[in-house]
C-alpha cells in the first residue's frame, strides 16, 4: 500500500481511535450549537455562553479537566493561549496611552498635506 491507503490503514489500527460516536456526542454537538446560538442572538454576554457551553460538556461526560487542559493530543495549546493573553495585555496598554489614535492620524514626514500656495 502506498500514499492514502497506507495513511488510511495506519489510522484504523492507532489505539485511541474510536470507530463509534461518544455516546455524548450529540449532546455535545447540540450545546456547541446552543452556544453559538446565543451569542448570534445576544441573549447572554458573550463569554457567559462558551463558558456555559463548556461546563455543560463537563457535567454530560463529554470530557473531563485532565483531558482539556492535560492531554497532549485533546488539550489545550498552551502556548497559543498565552500568545493571545500577551496579545490582549499589550494591545490593553497601549489602548489607554492613545498610540494608536496617533498613528491613525500621523503622517509621515514625506507624504505632507498638500496646501495650495498663493506665490
Amino acid at each position: 500500500m502506498s500514499g492514502l491507503g497506507a495513511a488510511a490503514s495506519q489510522l484504523a489500527d492507532h489505539p485511541g481511535l474510536r470507530t463509534t460516536p461518544h455516546p455524548c456526542a450529540g449532546l455535545a454537538v447540540a450545546g456547541f450549537v446552543g452556544a453559538y446560538v446565543l451569542i448570534a442572538t445576544e441573549l447572554v454576554h458573550r463569554p457567559a455562553a462558551p463558558l456555559g457551553g463548556a461546563a455543560a460538556m463537563v457535567v454530560i461526560g463529554a470530557t473531563d479537566a485532565h483531558a482539556a487542559f492535560f492531554v497532549e493530543d485533546t488539550a489545550a495549546d498552551w502556548n497559543a493561549v498565552f500568545l493571545l493573553l500577551g496579545m490582549m495585555i499589550i494591545v490593553g496598554v497601549l489602548k489607554q496611552t492613545g498610540l494608536s489614535e496617533y498613528v491613525a492620524i500621523w503622517r509621515p514626514s514625506g507624504r505632507a498635506e498638500v496646501r495650495s500656495r498663493s506665490w
